[in-house]
């Protein structure tokens, strides 16, 4: 659709706001794959000097005026188009009114897709001044005189309306998506944790374990040393008289007391130490359970948003369905046999930011692809593998007279003349003209300054 309010009339109002609110999703390559083939028609011969010879002279009447419903003016892209519903007799005597004019009619054929205003037109003709400026529509207008009728222009603020929404939802989907992204990473860091610390705490159960069973040999040592005392000193009492054994019955004793001290010391050390490893197994048993609460809490914020990524996205490809209706216009292809598709250059444009992020486009592709190639899916197969393939990936011929710069040849759907010039950048992108063989000697021109 236009951007320019001004080159509406009455039937592109009518036709955007008849358009559905929701249709089908699709993927772009889905779309691409099932377009038809296009009616293999000769391209449209033509002699500018013989033509403005033979009709520079004609009055406008009937037969070659167009009123200006039927007639457009398109300079939102790198090339500038007029499009125009009429005889090929009302065609010609335009370009022969504009040569006349000192404009170049640098390309004509008939018409495949519908102009940026959402309409379909029976011709369209590449114009340019000899600088290869683009010249501004009052200026055609004025030079074609009576062969426009003029018409009448509305409003552009649905679609200004629509391209807003389009943004923020694109803004929303981002912003959700690498909330996403933080939940998720923070949930994994909890569940690493949780796993320590029950490792830990199964460490703390073996070291208990192992404690416990100290403690119960030790009681039972010490049982044993206090039975050994108590038989000591009952030995002792009975060996009064025998004072050289009381005295040595006497160091044992109090060599077993001390034992017994320090075994008993040691039993209070351990039971104090099994004390503080229970109170740590609690906290941790605390802690662990903090984790599990935190962890449902991240589970339950990551489905929210979740579910709310899921809606911006469905919210987005709703609009892009409203704004373009692409199913609409793959149904009418498999019932017509032929291409119906509104691709506009810059829908275009943005589909392929999104769908080929490693390709920087040179001026003037997307109006090629949109306005004059009329099957694009071989050129989008191209373009794809350039995308996708690193250094090593697919090769062309060099182009004469440039450094850089290769070429890759495909089928436009009427001839073997399509053109990809293409030359690898830093960082694995690559920058990449689209066009044919017709424009070969302009387009060298551009890459020999871009080289």
């Amino acid at each position: 659709m236009s951007e320019n309010a001004d080159d509406w009339d009455g039937d592109d109002w009518e036709w955007l706001m008849s358009l559905p609110e929701t249709s089908e999703d699709e993927s772009l390559a889905a779309y691409w794959d099932e377009f038809v083939e296009q009616a293999n028609e000769p391209a449209v011969s033509w002699n500018p000097r013989a033509l403005s010879e033979r009709q520079a002279t004609v009055e406008p009447d009937a037969t070659n005026t167009v009123a200006e419903s039927d007639w457009h003016y398109d300079d939102s892209g790198y090339y500038a188009y007029i499009t125009l519903n009429g005889s090929r007799e009302a065609l010609q005597h335009h370009m022969a009114v504009l040569e006349k004019h000192g404009y170049e009619c640098r390309r004509f054929e008939q018409s495949f897709r519908p102009a940026n205003n959402g309409r379909r037109y029976d011709w369209y003709i590449r114009i340019c001044r000899h600088d290869d400026s683009k010249p501004t529509r009052d200026e055609l207008l004025k030079a074609l005189g009576p062969l426009v009728r003029k018409s009448v222009t509305p409003t552009r603020q649905d679609v200004e309306l629509l391209q807003r929404k389009m943004t923020r939802m694109e803004a929303a989907n981002r912003q959700l998506a690498d909330q996403v992204e933080r939940v998720e990473a923070e949930a994994r860091s909890l569940r690493e944790q949780l796993l320590d610390t029950r490792a830990e705490r199964s460490n703390l159960e073996n070291d208990k374990a192992v404690l416990q069973s100290e403690v119960e040999r030790l009681k039972e040592e010490i049982e044993e040393r206090w039975d050994l005392i108590r038989w000591y000193s009952d030995r002792l009492y009975r060996m009064r008289t025998h004072r050289e054994q009381k005295s040595e019955f006497r160091s044992q004793l109090e060599s077993l007391t001390q034992q017994n001290r320090e075994q008993s010391e040691r039993l209070r050390h351990l039971s104090s130490r099994l004390a503080g490893l229970a109170a740590q197994e609690e906290a941790w048993e605390q802690e662990q359970q903090e984790f599990r609460e935190l962890l449902q809490i991240q589970d339950d914020e990551i489905r929210t948003l979740k579910n709310r990524l899921a809606m911006v996205t469905a919210e987005r490809d709703e609009l892009l369905d409203a704004g373009f209706g692409w199913s609409q216009a793959v149904d009418d292809a498999d019932e017509q046999g032929s291409y119906s598709g509104d691709l506009q250059p810059g829908t275009l444009a943005m589909l392929l930011s999104m769908t080929l992020p490693s390709i920087e486009f040179v001026n003037g592709s997307f109006d090629f692809i949109a306005r004059e190639l009329p099957d694009p899916r071989r050129c989008l197969r191209e373009l794809y593998l350039l995308n996708s393939a690193d250094v090593d990936g697919p090769r062309g011929e060099r182009v004469e007279s440039t450094r850089n710069w290769r070429e890759r040849r495909f089928p436009t759907g009427q001839s073997n003349a399509g053109r990809i010039y293409f030359r690898r950048l830093s960082g694995g992108k690559v920058r990449v003209l689209v066009s044919d063989k017709k424009n070969q000697n302009l387009d060298i021109r551009r890459l020999q300054s871009d080289d």
